[in-house]
């Protein structure tokens, strides 16, 4: 249903909010990050800072599953910056991830896991265990692009383990 949509068509930004998480929560990235982008322009020019933070938190995701780490990188720290003016602590966490694995990938050796286990000291106190899937998705991710195979597959597959807390079926789309 999304295809046949386009944001030009959609002024509300929250709606553009929801069309381009919907799409993202099956797995079309591509067809959610135009929603996205027009969700961020709009909350920006009438200032809704928390829709805007969340928005750049999703759209960091979005990049980042398309590999385009540098505008991942770029989005996840405007949206931690305003997640952090807002007190807005999962999307804190979500957008350090997103910068983590980014820098990761670019080859940037510069503290990730700290990041990684930053996000996480955060939202255990939270009790927000689903995010906990997101914690070892990075940690995957940076030992992948880390060439360390065999611990990138220990993070993931605890993502696949409905014992784990890391256990989350979105989560384990992506991964």
């Amino acid at each position: 249903q999304v295809k046949r949509l386009s944001p030009v068509g959609i002024s509300d930004p929250e709606e553009l909010f929801d069309v381009g998480v919907a799409a993202s929560a099956v797995w079309a990235w591509n067809l959610g990050r135009p929603f996205l982008q027009a969700a961020a322009s709009t909350a920006r020019v009438h200032g809704r800072l928390s829709l805007l933070a969340h928005t750049l938190v999703w759209e960091a995701w979005a990049d980042l599953h398309r590999g385009a780490v540098r505008d991942a990188i770029t989005r996840s720290a405007e949206g931690a910056r305003i997640a952090e003016e807002i007190r807005a602590p999962r999307y804190i966490v979500a957008a350090r991830l997103a910068q983590a694995i980014a820098g990761a990938e670019q080859g940037e050796d510069e503290a990730h896991e700290r990041l990684v286990a930053e996000g996480e000291a955060l939202l255990v106190p939270l009790g927000a265990h689903p995010m906990l899937a997101l914690t070892a998705f990075a940690r995957g991710r940076l030992a992948l692009a880390g060439e360390r195979f065999g611990e990138g597959y220990e993070h993931l597959i605890r993502i696949f383990d409905p014992e784990s807390v890391a256990f989350h079926p979105f989560v384990r789309g992506s991964a």
